[in-house]
């Protein structure tokens, strides 16, 4: 069986994306030594993936991202490989695919809760888009041979929105990524470490406000923000400077693995205090890297966290200020990191890359 895979968004430089394919790359290299793959990959990304055993090759696809060419010019390049299944990793598939595929949805975000916030895009251009993004995402659950979600709570809100799907539909979790440990370098004062974009669904500004609230009782405690530096995080550094926040929130941009663990180890609590989220990759590193974590108690981390977290309702500012002090706690500390340990048996990469390959085969033989 030849499969291709959609890798134009390999790397870590493309957050939470870019290290599903990474991982599950890397597990279908140790695991399949049968079946054919293509890669479709960024050029600019070529030298980031690793050596390849020979039923794995790679397709170089210059077409960007979301853009008009990856819709006419990838299915032309199907038709050229002819691959017996693609497997498209994220929503960004061509709305006519010529072969059968397998597409991962990680969350339905903009079904949610679309704002014009989320892009650099005048109004009236940002709300087509959407119109667009709604149209592709019927079309591909519509057609696919399989969808993978990577929660429940997203496979619920698939069923909701496009029952048609319910029976193609199937949940496979992510795992936390084995990151080179290091001994922590401990700050002088304690920090907070948040990782990832600065979307508004994230949201920084309130989390940033109810730091500031817990500083008037722990005044030394810092904020570091991790991830790349892009028109969001600009955005979200004018707001923090214009409130005279710059000397104890700190953006490190894009960091790499062994200084992540090295933060993980030695924050004070991990944060992801998002109002959506498709499932929480963050935490379970955090979790196994032996940082608390806090984050939002929405129906998503209550699935994948279970008591493994210090919750606190991402709308209300008292209810984060108090998690967030109540961390502090040595008590609540060692109830919360003892639950956290058991927590991680849940979530493998092995697992999960079985888990697609067999997906793989259903999706063939349907």
């Amino acid at each position: 069986m030849k499969i291709l895979i959609d890798a134009r968004l390999y790397g870590l430089h493309h957050r939470g994306l870019g290290r599903y394919l990474v991982e599950l790359i890397k597990g279908i290299i140790s695991a399949d030594k049968i079946n054919q793959y293509i890669l479709l990959i960024d050029p600019a990304t070529r030298r980031q993936f690793p050596v390849l055993p020979p039923n794995i090759v790679l397709q170089e696809a210059p077409y960007r991202v979301y853009g008009l060419s990856e819709q006419i010019l990838i299915p032309r390049l199907i038709k050229k490989l002819k691959p017996d299944l693609v497997h498209w990793p994220h929503f960004n598939a061509p709305y006519f695919c010529p072969c059968p595929f397998v597409i991962t949805i990680h969350d339905l975000i903009l079904h949610h809760a679309p704002t014009e916030r989320a892009s650099r895009l005048p109004g009236l251009f940002y709300w087509f888009k959407v119109t667009v993004y709604r149209c592709l995402i019927k079309r591909l659950v519509k057609k696919a041979n399989r969808i993978i979600t990577v929660s429940q709570t997203v496979a619920a809100d698939l069923k909701y929105f496009y029952p048609f799907a319910s029976k193609k539909i199937v949940t496979i979790y992510l795992a936390p990524a084995e990151l080179p440990r290091a001994s922590a370098v401990m700050p002088n004062n304690p920090y907070l470490l948040a990782v990832g974009a600065a979307y508004p669904h994230k949201n920084l500004d309130r989390v940033i406000t109810a730091v500031s609230l817990v500083r008037k009782k722990i005044p030394n405690l810092e904020l570091y923000l991790v991830g790349r530096i892009d028109f969001f995080a600009d955005r979200l550094k004018q707001s923090i400077k214009s409130q005279g926040y710059s000397d104890w929130v700190k953006f490190l941009g894009q960091v790499s693995d062994k200084d992540l663990s090295n933060l993980y180890q030695g924050c004070q609590a991990y944060l992801l205090l998002s109002l959506q989220e498709g499932f929480g990759l963050g935490p379970l590193e955090a979790i196994s890297q032996g940082a608390l974590v806090i984050a939002s108690d929405i129906p998503v981390l209550r699935e994948v966290l279970n008591n493994g977290a210090l919750l606190a309702d991402p709308s209300s500012l008292a209810s984060m200020v108090e998690t967030i002090v109540n961390s502090f706690k040595p008590e609540v500390r060692e109830q919360t990191l003892t639950a956290a340990k058991h927590i991680l048996k849940k979530y493998s990469w092995s697992e999960t890359v079985n888990k697609t390959l067999k997906i793989y085969q259903e999706a063939i033989v349907k």
